[in-house]
């Protein structure tokens, strides 16, 4: 305060002027505190924005596109990029870029020369420079020098899990004239970046664990295939090596059919895997004879089921016919005989039968076995459940729930632990 208007400054004077600055500055401390946490606030609302749209990318790649755009709109630059160390940590494999030429980020070559991307690698601190144009080791970069505009801001951020480095995130030219990197703007850089380094590390976990259950599925897939497929071809082998040994001509075509009939049934399983993975319908119906269905898959798997060391048993209380595709229901019957096999000790007992009820035939095929765990029975005709027995994964009775459907028949299970399970099939008589 300068030049009183009126005389000179008094006690009084003093002490207003000193009470006045001691509300001035408490004042302007409190704007401060309030400017403070208002940014406070603005960083906590961003961060908060930030994890929402990380959490809607669905791959690395769309995670990485929706950091930059966010990077440049929130501390609008110029442009952006990131780059990603592979496992071992000792190249760069994804490369994402903002106004940068994908062909000239994914050509550059990071080698220690880069030091703008190598020191904060060692370091694993951010690097800035407000004036790149003056740094003789800046101006070599490869990358830098091929950015479509002229370099005036550079920030340099290292993507840190812990202590391990997973990336590099460049951030070019402030926007706005007169601008550049202020402290401000680093220390948001530092908790976006831990924000960042922990998104892209579980996408990448994420991502890993997707591929590695796909690559377990379709292990399981193969493995119920080659399951399936071992029973006609050890029938195949069995009538073979009978063959001979068979003087009687008339026994000699009876056994080649029988191997005719399994090389068919063969290919029509692989068809079916097929059709089931395409979601096709393939069926060929005719009027069957229900005696005829028992007989023919009795002839076909009797002597199998009993040479592994269980018993068989086949009967037919019903007499009529389905209009069915008699192939395919084979295959329904041999899937289900075949859960049962594995189900049960030597010594068990597989058996089918038919009856008739209101007007529809019920085919029953039942084990002796350990029965359905509860927890699988509700979902026994999806894709892939299971109980976890080794070489198997539920698709052989999805299978049989789509052929059912395709007949417009209907199936149900009836199994009690430690007893053993019924499976009932219902096709309309004719």
């Amino acid at each position: 305060v300068l030049n009183k208007a009126d005389g000179v400054f008094t006690k009084d004077d003093e002490e207003l002027l000193a009470s006045m600055a001691s509300q001035i500055a408490i004042a302007i401390i409190n704007a401060r505190l309030y400017s403070a946490l208002e940014q406070k606030v603005a960083e906590l609302n961003l961060l908060f924005d930030v994890e929402r749209e990380l959490n809607q990318a669905y791959t690395q790649e769309e995670l990485l596109q929706i950091v930059i755009n966010k990077i440049t709109q929130t501390l609008q630059v110029e442009a952006a990029m990131i780059v990603l160390l592979n496992e071992t940590r000792d190249a760069f494999t994804l490369r994402t870029g903002k106004n940068i030429d994908p062909a000239v980020l994914n050509a550059a070559d990071f080698t220690p020369e880069c030091v703008w991307v190598n020191q904060v690698i060692q370091s694993k601190r951010i690097f800035v420079s407000n004036s790149p144009e003056q740094d003789k080791r800046l101006a070599q970069s490869a990358v830098l020098s091929k950015l479509p505009f002229r370099l005036k801001h550079l920030m340099s951020v290292p993507l840190l899990i812990g202590e391990e480095v997973i990336g590099v995130m460049g951030i070019f030219n402030k926007a706005q004239p007169n601008e550049f990197f202020r402290q401000d703007d680093i220390r948001l850089v530092q908790s976006l970046s831990s924000q960042i380094a922990r998104s892209i590390e579980s996408q990448r976990l994420r991502e890993e664990k997707i591929k590695a259950d796909r690559l377990v599925s379709i292990g399981n897939m193969m493995s119920t295939i080659v399951h399936d497929l071992r029973t006609p071809m050890n029938n195949i082998l069995g009538f073979v090596e009978l063959m001979p040994e068979e003087d009687d001509p008339e026994m000699r075509t009876e056994y080649a059919e029988i191997v005719r009939e399994q090389i068919k049934s063969l290919t029509n399983m692989t068809r079916d895997v097929l059709d089931f993975a395409k979601g096709k319908t393939n069926i060929l119906p005719v009027k069957y004879a229900v005696n005829k269905l028992i007989d023919d898959f009795a002839r076909l798997y009797a002597k199998d089921v009993e040479k592994q060391g269980y018993r068989f048993e086949a009967e037919c209380k019903a007499i009529g016919s389905v209009y069915v595709d008699p192939e395919k229901v084979t295959r329904v019957f041999m899937n289900i005989m075949k859960n049962a096999l594995e189900a049960m000790e030597p010594g068990g007992r597989f058996s089918i039968r038919a009856i008739q009820t209101n007007g529809e035939i019920e085919f029953q095929l039942s084990d002796t076995g350990k029965g359905i765990p509860e927890e699988i029975r509700d979902r026994l005709f999806e894709s892939f459940v299971t109980s976890g027995k080794e070489g198997g994964t539920g698709l052989g009775l999805a299978i049989v729930k789509k052929i059912i459907d395709q007949h417009k028949g209907r199936i149900e299970v009836e199994s009690e632990t430690g007893k053993g399970t019924t499976f009932k099939i219902f096709f309309k008589k004719i």
